[in-house]
């Protein structure tokens, strides 16, 4: 019974050390700083055109620190 115990208690520190990093305010802070005519090219594109109906996609965001990334995200 005291093992049982013990393992439950382990279980859940494992688990809430796995939990994901709060990104809840940097994406708060990041949304209120997007344009909302950023990135509408990108839907024009072929290649998003493409991957957007592709049931088998990956999208890669690629560019310089402080590029937009996650704003554009």
């Amino acid at each position: 019974m005291q093992e049982a115990h013990v393992k439950a208690e382990e279980r859940q520190k494992f688990l809430q050390w796995m939990s994901p990093a709060p990104c809840a305010e940097k994406h708060d802070i990041s949304r209120r700083q997007r344009n909302a005519a950023t990135g509408r090219w990108i839907f024009q594109a072929e290649q998003y055109k493409t991957w957007n109906s592709s049931d088998h996609a990956f999208l890669w965001l690629n560019g310089q620190p402080g590029s937009g990334k996650t704003i554009l995200a």
